[in-house]
């Protein structure tokens, strides 16, 4: 359970969340599988023309055709030490 209040919420999404937010496109591969290399290449371009905030598996897209476990895999593709390199390198770190 969350333990703030929902004043302090919208003072910290002020504050934080500015800019180019986006979602995370979940690219598949012809047989229907998580294509990781798409995902990754997505997010290296998103860095590159500046976004600011991703959504990692959010409630839209395809979230809702994914399993649990592929959507763990979406995240833990994206967490990988080169993604948080470069997000932390241009400043934006990511989560899930």
């Amino acid at each position: 359970m969350a333990h703030y209040t929902k004043r302090e919420a919208k003072e910290w999404a002020r504050e934080n969340m500015r800019g180019h937010w986006s979602t995370a496109i979940t690219p598949f591969s012809p047989d229907g599988e998580i294509y990781a290399a798409g995902l990754q290449s997505n997010m290296r371009h998103w860095l590159k023309i500046g976004g600011q905030g991703i959504g990692i598996t959010w409630l839209t897209g395809e979230f809702w055709s994914l399993t649990i476990e592929e959507r763990k895999r979406v995240c833990e593709t994206l967490w990988t030490a080169e993604c948080a390199a470069l997000a932390n390198d241009a400043g934006r770190p990511i989560g899930g």
